[in-house]
Parts: structure tokens; C-alpha cells; sequence
């Protein structure tokens, strides 16, 4: 929590970036490996949530819902484990 206050100036910078999220949900998680997709022209964002945080799903449709641009539609889902 204390990351995600420090870095507040930061985000907000970067707010409706696929970066900014990325960011905002690693400090927020405590999780890294989010993916970001932009579809180009589609204004829709696919999150992929890496399986350590699948506990935190509904947190991270929280952030998604309310950083997205407002004329971006999104999904947020799981991803798969990566093979050992």
C-alpha cells in the first residue's frame, strides 16, 4: 500500500496507458506478469491476470473498471499457468 501511495503522481501520469496499468495493478497485487492488450481501433483492453492473483480477481476488475479510458471496453482474464 505504501508503494501504491508513493507512486500515485507516477500513475496518474500514466493513467488510460497500458503501462500505467500494468503498473497500478503490480503495485496494487503485489503480483508481476499482468499482460496488457490494446487492440488497435477496437478500443477494447484484454488483461490477462497471471495465476498468482487469481485470488484478487475481483480487485483487479476494480482497477481495470475504473483507470480504463471511458471509451475503452475491457475483459480481464485468468492465464494459464506456465508449464514446468
Amino acid at each position: 500500500l505504501r508503494d501504491l501511495i508513493a507512486s500515485a503522481a507516477e500513475l496518474s501520469a500514466r493513467r488510460g496507458t497500458a503501462e500505467g496499468l500494468r503498473r497500478f495493478l503490480h503495485l496494487a497485487t503485489g503480483v508481476s506478469g499482468f499482460t496488457i492488450e490494446d487492440i488497435p481501433g477496437a478500443f477494447h483492453l484484454n488483461v490477462g491476470v497471471p495465476a498468482a492473483a487469481a485470488g484478487q480477481l475481483p480487485l483487479v476488475r476494480r482497477i481495470v473498471a475504473a483507470t480504463k479510458p471511458a471509451h475503452t471496453t475491457s475483459s480481464v482474464e485468468l492465464q494459464p499457468e506456465p508449464a514446468p
